[in-house]
């Protein structure tokens, strides 16, 4: 074998930091660098595929020559493999009838394998290509200065980084009002039922759990399940006699009962009736929302091509020397966070870097037509805080993910 992978890709990678293939090749000759290629034009080929219900696909084709120094040649492939949107359905933003709404995060994941041969000659012609094993890529990532590294061992991988300080024990709380909607993501390592168990916190110090509902999933694949208060029926298992002051939702493998994934939330009290909720890509692979508790300010923005007519003996007023074309526009917003912990500030940079969508309510309970509708955020840069002890938070600047040639309600 002419070609072969000296650095395989991880088993299981984040796509959204680099992922590193090196190949080395057996067709030079020599005792020490610099090595002499045995063919004229030798090069390696790489190809990547991934799985799909068809069959397989072909992501990429790379070429490029082997070192004379070491006889090898480094790709990074992290960048070939598709970027998609996952969102949950827009009935889970409402309260279920049944069961809470789950589902899989089509996309969130792929399976794929590299196809690798020497090339050369005269037209360049490669070798018989060889398949390696199977890698698995999730669509997500983690910072440069990441502390914390992604533990593939358990049951399943939870697509939220609940941190404070990136590696100490502290108890990330996620704010949240009872109405908020919102959701975990999550990817399977293993073929079982996944039991999502809630356990209720209570003023006095007392807790309680309850089993919610059970996923069936397949390993390899990525889920979403509502975790909002009202999504999962809190109040219709909690205690009358007690006040609720937050809750935790446990993901359990059912084979062992072992807790794969746990994300702890508080209730917030503070409901004022201008909130608006958010969903926004989090960065290491899962969905979830924010509640803006501030004040938003609304405007209205276009752009538009203006021509001059040439003022002749037909001119009028009427008609005019200047006119528009293209007047595409829309609204723009301007929403404060209100005021958050600092470690919930800091969680949500995230908005400026990750894809968003308002989450659309106003006609949910009327209609029963709940759903997401696509901002894009314009603010680039933030006063996230300060060290002097204060109530912390910001504002970020939005509007629709689309132009429009007018506006009028209907």
């Amino acid at each position: 074998m002419a070609s072969s992978i000296i650095t395989a890709p991880a088993e299981k990678a984040l796509i959204r930091n680099p992922i590193y293939v090196t190949l080395e090749t057996s067709l030079m000759s020599g005792g020490s660098p610099p090595y002499t290629p045995d063919e004229d034009n030798l090069s390696c080929r790489l190809e990547v595929w991934r799985d799909i219900d068809a069959g397989e696909e072909m992501l990429a084709r790379l070429k490029a020559p082997y070192s004379t120094d070491d006889k090898q040649v480094t790709f990074d492939i992290s960048r070939l493999l598709p970027r998609v949107i996952a969102l949950p359905t827009p009935e889970s933003i409402g309260i279920s009838p049944g069961d809470p709404y789950s589902g899989e995060a089509e996309g969130l994941t792929d399976v794929y394998r590299l196809k690798h041969a020497d090339q050369y000659g005269d037209p360049v012609t490669p070798e018989a290509l060889t398949t390696s094993d199977d890698y698995l890529a999730i669509h997500g990532g983690v910072p440069a200065d990441a502390l914390q590294s992604i533990s593939f061992a358990g049951a399943l991988i939870g697509l939220h980084s609940y941190y404070w300080k990136r590696h100490d024990a502290f108890t990330f709380l996620k704010p949240v009002s009872t109405s908020q909607p919102d959701w975990i993501y999550f990817v399977a390592l293993v073929t079982d039922d996944i039991e999502v168990t809630v356990t209720i916190h209570y003023t006095d110090g007392t807790f309680e759990s309850y089993v919610s509902h059970t996923i069936a999933v397949e390993a390899n694949r990525a889920y979403w399940t509502q975790a909002g208060h009202d999504q999962l029926k809190i109040s219709d298992n909690a205690d009358p006699d007690k006040t609720v002051n937050g809750y935790d939702v446990s993901l359990v493998r059912v084979t062992g009962m072992q807790n794969a994934f746990t994300a702890f939330f508080v209730l917030d009290d503070m409901c004022p009736s201008w909130e608006k909720f958010i969903l926004y890509h989090n960065g290491l692979g899962g969905y979830e929302s924010v509640r803006m508790k501030g004040i938003t300010e609304y405007g209205h923005e276009v752009s538009r091509d203006t021509f001059e007519r040439t003022r002749w003996t037909d001119f009028n007023v009427e008609t005019g020397e200047f006119d528009d074309t293209r007047v595409l526009g829309g609204p723009v917003f301007n929403t404060h966070t209100g005021h958050y912990p600092a470690y919930y500030v800091e969680h949500l940079r995230q908005l400026l870097h990750g894809k968003l969508w308002i989450i659309d309510t106003d006609l949910g309970e009327i209609l029963n037509d709940w759903r997401f509708k696509k901002i894009r955020v314009d603010t680039t840069q933030l006063r996230i805080r300060t060290d002097v002890p204060a109530a912390d938070g910001f504002a970020i600047t939005y509007r629709h993910g689309w132009l429009d040639d007018g506006f009028n309600i209907f």
